[in-house]
């Protein structure tokens, strides 16, 4: 099966989609506009001549668009969330008429040289630079049934982003791809193929992929970082979220259906699931009867965290029989038969003082 656990862990790139009228499709349509008017480069420019682009509101255009609105006195800046790029005054890349920038390179500068600014486009410079944002326009009273992160992932070169990650400009070599995964459970994949950026043709299949690619990577670091409740917490939310991508991308691909729940099965009988999130698969497997039954009967109470090596799991085994550990056991089935036998000493003592007392009566 070419959905397998296998190639989501070997892949190198990382679904709630639902409103009160039903389901959105996270693959054919963005909530915000239907991709079928998705833009694309222009493919009458060469690769050489333009190498910025955006994709914003799901929607891929040339070039970057400077802020004009801003209070800077010279030319006007590229914001990414509240923060900004300034454009080179010693080296300044062109700049048409409607402020966009199709061709730049980025140059480091200030104090220990974490400062980068639009400059000319070096002819070395075979890397593409692409402002993307997760955020999108949201039709007023749309509710989401289940929730999904709002992340961008990227293989690429962070040059800046805004304070929450939500929005990034990324420089791209041959072969690098971004990742975008919206909150209504959407995602977009754009990769630099020979310095023409594409967007990818993405299936269900490989919607839930990247979907549970960054899950698994995400808790893999949790399990390093935090430690006890927090980290427990950070988990469940993770793990409703993997509850979603069985909720909304198995309805659409059988092959999604088994191998998320397969993965939420496995947790569930190492005891990684707290009841919150068992109660939302069995939410979720309301309408699978026989899915609902094996879960609960797989799936264990949650383990218990092994703080000695952050990144593994001590868990309860789903079929721990009642009662002491087996060590105390022993000691209580030890003591339980010293003392028999101090009893039955005891008993024999009580009976021979016993006889000799009838015996000096008989006399």
């Amino acid at each position: 099966m070419r959905f397998c656990i296998l190639q989501i862990l070997e892949r190198h790139c990382s679904m709630t989609c639902e409103n009160t009228e039903g389901h959105i499709d996270f693959v054919a349509a963005h909530p915000a506009q239907s991709l079928q008017g998705l833009k694309a480069p222009q493919l009458g420019i060469a690769p050489s001549a333009t190498n910025c682009f955006r994709f914003l509101e799901g929607v891929l255009e040339e070039g970057l668009l400077l802020n004009v609105n801003s209070s800077m006195q010279t030319q006007p800046p590229l914001f990414i969330g509240k923060r900004y790029i300034m454009v080179d005054s010693q080296h300044p890349c062109a700049i048409n008429e409607a402020h966009i920038v199709r061709a730049a390179s980025i140059r480091w500068a200030g104090k220990d040289n974490q400062l980068p600014l639009l400059r000319q486009r070096m002819s070395t410079d075979d890397s593409l630079l692409v402002h993307v944002d997760t955020r999108f326009t949201r039709t007023k009273g749309t509710t989401f049934k289940e929730a999904f992160s709002s992340k961008i992932v990227t293989d690429g070169s962070v040059v800046t982003s805004s304070n929450y990650q939500d929005e990034m400009l990324i420089g791209l070599t041959d072969g690098e791809s971004i990742d975008i995964l919206y909150a209504d459970g959407n995602v977009r994949s754009l990769v630099n193929a020979g310095g023409t950026l594409e967007v990818k043709n993405l299936s269900t299949e490989d919607v839930a992929d990247i979907r549970i690619l960054y899950i698994r990577q995400s808790q893999a670091r949790l399990r390093e970082e935090l430690k006890g409740d927090r980290r427990t917490r950070a988990e469940d939310k993770l793990y409703h979220e993997l509850v979603a991508v069985l909720a909304i991308g198995g309805k659409r691909s059988s092959a999604v259906f088994e191998a998320v729940y397969k993965l939420l099965e496995d947790d569930g009988d190492r005891g990684l699931l707290g009841r919150g999130v068992q109660q939302h698969v069995l939410d979720v497997l309301q309408h699978r009867p026989d899915y609902a039954l094996r879960f609960k009967i797989t799936c264990a109470k949650r383990g218990t965290v092994n703080e000695a090596t952050s990144t593994s799991l001590s868990t309860v085994p789903a079929n721990r029989s009642k009662g002491p550990p087996p060590a105390r056991k022993a000691k209580l089935a030890a003591r339980s038969q010293r003392d028999q036998a101090e009893r039955q000493v005891r008993r024999g003592s009580s009976a021979d003082m016993s006889l000799k007392g009838k015996s000096h009566k008989k006399k």
